[in-house]
């Protein structure tokens, strides 16, 4: 067997980038966001959270609450929190002269951050095989990160005796489980977080996962967001409800009408504390961009499906204002736009984008797919030249009602690809544009 590496171990977890994950969520997570995590730790989830972090607890902490009331955010705020903690550390042990022994220096040990956001609409992210991939894979590039790195050969060697399918065939759990549990015990790592948001949703082989993150023999901190309330035995618990969120409501209200009087914004108020943190987001979001005049009177019934309708139908009248481009309807471009944003399975690049939406007779060009994507905020974001959505409920909402499904899912984007590698990929002459992202898609997916 050739001489196994790291490089070829972290190929085979196929996994993608787990700081897209936040740059995916983030956006939609500004302004309430950034105060929703101090808002409910500053009650009793601060003891529980400061005891989880500080060893006097179970080292296995819970935090529940109904959907769509912040419960991400609050996962991408810890992120955050934690990420700090880990840029102060370095690593604890140097090479000694012996390739198997490592002498201890005088840097502070190591704090490492792994985490996860399960997804129940996306096979990659709603089972337990991928969530161990994704945690093993930032351990690793972290471990290789640091300075000098820790080397985790020895930890993985194990995968190499059945190297051929073990990580898509029926052992893969139980070798992945093997994996992490043994990067956990390596003698270099003293602390090490581990976060899984939406536990729930991991549909498949949740029992499994739970085994892994109850299992006593280890040592890491695990803490997990749930909306099913114990899930994890054992564990210290913190409840997020709608009505921690009434101050950040308060402080909305009082930026989106300074000048109002105290009798309508007490109105507003007792209208949106009965409303889910992301109704409230997008709420104040829409009214921003002058998609909402009036969020006060919105009908009570109007959950985030029906808020969402209201604001699409509010971004297609603004476009339809617009003069079309070069003879085509802009709704046609952006409903194409949309499509293969939705469909696709990572944020796409401009250039990616503008190559699967040819071939036409002109050229949009990355800079015309901008103003395509300007048109529709807040819902889409663009962030280092990626394409995001600013809420997955929109997404969701997207698929299920805008999305013309007769003209294929995935497999139109792959078929797609095949086209763009077909016509544009040149042995002896220079690739036309587009071709090589095709490749990376495909190649990816």
């Amino acid at each position: 067997m050739d001489e196994f590496s790291i490089d070829d171990f972290m190929n085979d977890l196929g996994v993608w980038e787990p700081h897209e994950d936040t740059k995916r969520l983030w956006p939609s997570k500004e302004g309430l966001g950034k105060e929703i995590l101090p808002r409910i730790l500053a009650d009793n989830g601060k003891k529980k959270f400061d005891a989880w972090h500080d060893n006097i607890s179970p080292r296995l902490l819970e935090m529940h609450g109904e959907a769509r009331t912040g419960i991400t955010t609050m996962m991408v705020a810890m992120i955050e929190y934690l990420q700090e903690e880990t840029k102060s550390t370095k690593s604890t042990y140097q090479p000694s002269l012996s390739k198997l022994k490592f002498t201890k220096t005088k840097f502070k040990q190591p704090t490492l951050l792994s985490y996860f956001f399960c997804q129940l609409s996306d096979d990659r992210r709603n089972n337990v095989v991928d969530v161990l991939k994704g945690l093993i894979y930032q351990l690793i590039s972290r471990c290789n990160d640091l300075d000098p790195p820790i080397h985790l050969k020895q930890c993985i060697l194990l995968y190499v005796d059945a190297k051929k399918g073990i990580i898509k065939g029926l052992s893969a759990f139980y070798m992945l489980r093997d994996i992490l549990s043994n990067i956990l015990q390596h003698d270099s790592l003293d602390k090490v977080y581990l976060l899984v948001n939406g536990l729930d949703k991991c549909i498949v082989g949740l029992s499994q996962l739970l085994d892994a993150i109850n299992n006593k023999n280890c040592s890491a901190k695990w803490l997990v967001t749930t909306t099913r309330k114990g899930l994890v035995v054992d564990c210290d618990q913190i409840s997020i409800s709608l009505s921690q969120l009434f101050a950040l409501v308060d402080a909305s209200i009082k930026d989106a009408m300074p000048k109002s009087d105290p009798a309508k914004r007490t109105e507003m108020r007792e209208n949106l504390v009965k409303k889910s943190y992301l109704w409230i987001d997008l709420a104040f979001q829409a009214q921003k961009f002058d998609l909402l005049k009036d969020i006060v009177h919105l009908e009570p019934e109007t959950d985030f499906d029906l808020l969402s309708e209201k604001v699409i139908k509010q971004i297609e009248i603004r476009i339809n204002s617009v003069a079309a481009y070069q003879k085509i309807s802009l709704l046609d471009l952006c409903e194409e736009m949309l499509r293969w944003t939705t469909m696709s399975y990572y944020p796409l690049r401009l250039v990616e984008l503008d190559a699967l939406m040819g071939p036409r007779d002109f050229c949009i060009g990355t800079r015309g797919i901008s103003k395509l994507i300007d048109l529709w905020n807040p819902l889409l974001v663009i962030i280092e030249n990626k394409v995001y959505f600013r809420y997955l409920g929109i997404k969701d909402y997207i698929f299920s009602h805008k999305i013309n499904h007769s003209k294929g899912g995935h497999w139109s984007t792959m078929l797609r690809c095949l086209e763009l590698m077909t016509n544009g990929l040149r042995k002896d002459a220079p690739n036309k544009p587009g071709s090589e992202w095709a490749v990376r898609y495909a190649c990816c997916h």
